[in-house]
């Protein structure tokens, strides 16, 4: 009989544990599927400033051609 209830209270205790374990995991679940979610997050954004740094070093581009150009042109017009 005392092996029984040594039993029953083994088995309690090891449900509790596998309770406690799989809101370990679920928890861990939660986290793994935030962090993804802040990756995607993360990607978009450097995708949009990488498109930016793009367009600027177009337009700084532009910009310094223009300034050459001025340049020629106000050094042939003082010569």
């Amino acid at each position: 009989m005392n092996q029984v209830k040594e039993y029953r209270k083994l088995m309690e205790e090891l449900e509790e544990k596998l309770k406690a374990k799989d809101l370990d995991v679920q928890t861990l679940q939660d986290k793994v599927r935030y962090l993804e979610r802040e990756k995607h997050h993360f990607e978009d954004a450097a995708l949009r400033y990488k498109e930016e740094l793009k367009k600027l070093a177009k337009e700084q581009f532009e910009m310094k051609k223009a300034v050459q150009t001025t340049v020629k042109e106000l050094a042939a017009f003082i010569i």
